[in-house]
Protein backbone atom coordinates (compact mmCIF):
# COMPACT_ATOMS: atom_id res chain seq x y z
CA UNK A 1 0.00 0.00 0.00
CA UNK A 2 1.53 3.74 -0.94
CA UNK A 3 0.16 6.82 0.27
CA UNK A 4 1.28 8.83 -3.30
CA UNK A 5 1.43 12.20 -1.84
CA UNK A 6 3.54 12.51 1.63
CA UNK A 7 4.76 15.68 2.09
CA UNK A 8 4.75 18.43 5.29
CA UNK A 9 1.17 18.91 5.20
CA UNK A 10 0.07 15.90 5.27
CA UNK A 11 2.07 14.40 7.72
CA UNK A 12 1.25 15.13 11.76
CA UNK A 13 4.03 15.56 14.07
CA UNK A 14 4.23 15.81 17.78
CA UNK A 15 6.45 18.73 19.43
CA UNK A 16 9.45 16.70 19.57
CA UNK A 17 9.28 15.71 15.43
CA UNK A 18 8.02 12.01 16.06
CA UNK A 19 5.19 11.33 13.11
CA UNK A 20 2.15 10.90 14.75
CA UNK A 21 -0.32 10.65 11.97
CA UNK A 22 -0.61 11.10 8.22
CA UNK A 23 -3.39 12.62 6.32
CA UNK A 24 -5.35 12.64 3.03
CA UNK A 25 -5.49 8.87 2.17
CA UNK A 26 -7.05 9.72 -1.67
CA UNK A 27 -3.81 8.71 -3.23
CA UNK A 28 -3.49 5.69 -1.56
CA UNK A 29 -3.22 2.48 -3.93
CA UNK A 30 -1.13 -0.73 -4.30
CA UNK A 31 1.35 0.71 -5.60
CA UNK A 32 5.09 1.18 -6.31
CA UNK A 33 6.89 1.62 -2.85
CA UNK A 34 9.28 4.59 -4.24
CA UNK A 35 6.21 6.87 -5.11
CA UNK A 36 5.59 7.69 -1.20
CA UNK A 37 9.42 8.99 -1.43
CA UNK A 38 9.35 10.92 -4.56
CA UNK A 39 8.66 14.19 -3.31
CA UNK A 40 11.01 13.83 -0.57
CA UNK A 41 13.87 13.10 -3.56
CA UNK A 42 12.09 16.64 -5.47
CA UNK A 43 12.27 18.56 -2.86
CA UNK A 44 15.58 17.82 -0.77
CA UNK A 45 17.89 15.12 -3.45
CA UNK A 46 19.74 12.63 -3.33
CA UNK A 47 21.53 12.83 0.13
CA UNK A 48 18.01 12.84 1.78
CA UNK A 49 16.85 10.20 -0.43
CA UNK A 50 19.67 8.12 1.38
CA UNK A 51 18.86 9.67 4.87
CA UNK A 52 14.84 9.19 4.19
CA UNK A 53 15.76 5.16 2.94
CA UNK A 54 17.75 4.43 5.74
CA UNK A 55 15.60 5.99 8.57
CA UNK A 56 12.52 3.56 6.64
CA UNK A 57 14.75 0.84 7.15
CA UNK A 58 15.63 1.23 10.44
CA UNK A 59 11.77 1.92 11.34
CA UNK A 60 11.06 -2.21 10.09
CA UNK A 61 10.66 -1.12 6.31
CA UNK A 62 12.22 -3.23 3.58
CA UNK A 63 14.56 -1.33 0.52
CA UNK A 64 15.07 -3.70 -2.18
CA UNK A 65 18.17 -2.57 -4.66
CA UNK A 66 17.04 -0.27 -6.83
CA UNK A 67 14.72 1.77 -5.21
CA UNK A 68 16.70 4.49 -5.11
CA UNK A 69 16.99 4.47 -8.95
CA UNK A 70 12.99 4.18 -9.20
CA UNK A 71 11.94 7.44 -7.32
CA UNK A 72 14.60 9.24 -9.38
CA UNK A 73 13.10 8.00 -12.38
CA UNK A 74 9.46 8.91 -11.07
CA UNK A 75 10.32 12.26 -10.13
CA UNK A 76 11.89 12.43 -14.06
CA UNK A 77 8.80 10.97 -15.25
CA UNK A 78 6.20 13.17 -12.82
CA UNK A 79 5.76 16.17 -15.72
CA UNK A 80 4.34 13.75 -17.77
CA UNK A 81 1.66 12.76 -15.06
CA UNK A 82 0.69 16.09 -14.29
CA UNK A 83 0.53 16.38 -18.36
CA UNK A 84 -2.12 14.21 -18.49
CA UNK A 85 -4.31 15.48 -15.25
CA UNK A 86 -3.82 18.78 -17.36
CA UNK A 87 -5.56 17.28 -19.86
CA UNK A 88 -8.38 16.02 -17.58
CA UNK A 89 -9.17 19.05 -16.20
CA UNK A 90 -8.59 21.65 -19.50
CA UNK A 91 -8.18 24.18 -16.71
CA UNK A 92 -5.75 26.90 -18.28
CA UNK A 93 -3.66 27.13 -15.22
CA UNK A 94 -3.00 23.32 -15.02
CA UNK A 95 -1.93 23.55 -19.11
CA UNK A 96 0.29 26.13 -18.70
CA UNK A 97 2.09 24.75 -15.45
CA UNK A 98 2.22 21.12 -17.87
CA UNK A 99 3.69 23.14 -20.51
CA UNK A 100 6.21 24.74 -18.34
CA UNK A 101 7.38 21.64 -16.30
CA UNK A 102 7.59 19.53 -19.69
CA UNK A 103 9.43 22.41 -21.58
CA UNK A 104 13.75 21.21 -21.35
CA UNK A 105 14.63 24.77 -21.11
CA UNK A 106 12.79 24.90 -17.65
Amino acid sequence: MTHGEIYPAHVLLDEDGVVTGVLDWTTARVDDPARDFVIQYGAAGEEMLRVTLAAYVDAGGRVHDGLAAQVEHLWNAAPVGYALFALITEKESDLATAAAMLDPQH
